[in-house]
């Protein structure tokens, strides 16, 4: 009896805990990038890939077919809010998505990845710069 009582109390105080520390998992669902924004992804116009250091050119997607092949990259990452993570200053690798001239997403790829000011961590799928990098480089061809 009394050892039921002791491991009772424990799992109370390792519950309270948690929620006071604010437990990473707790009430927190995974989604897809795509689905951060209230905006519909589909109806982008304009996407505009970029690196952090100065003398790295980036690139500008118009063509809606290049839009839609790297949305669909977007669309593979299962994401989950990360209120733990740290701040973290610079990037290598953005991306801004537009409406007619509104900025209505912006990404830092990162670990973890930054969007719109918020840290998500990625759970599923595998965020890789040399896939980014030979996307720029294919679309500057």
């Amino acid at each position: 009896m009394k050892y039921a009582k002791y491991v009772l109390s424990i799992l109370a105080i390792i519950y309270i805990t948690s929620i006071l520390t604010g437990y990473p998992n707790l009430n927190i669902k995974a989604t897809h990038i795509d689905k951060i924004t209230k905006e519909n992804l589909n109806d982008i116009d304009r996407i505009r890939i970029f690196y952090g250091r100065p003398g790295q050119d980036g690139v500008t997607l118009v063509d809606k077919t290049e839009i839609n092949e790297f949305l669909n990259l977007l669309r593979k990452y299962l994401i989950v809010e990360d209120i733990n993570a740290p701040v973290i200053a610079g990037y290598y690798q953005a991306a801004n998505l537009y409406i007619k001239d509104k900025l209505i997403m912006s990404i830092i790829f990162d670990e973890p990845v930054n969007i719109n000011g918020v840290y998500y961590k990625v759970i599923r799928g595998k965020l890789s710069s040399e896939k980014i990098d030979k996307i720029i480089k294919s679309y500057k061809e």
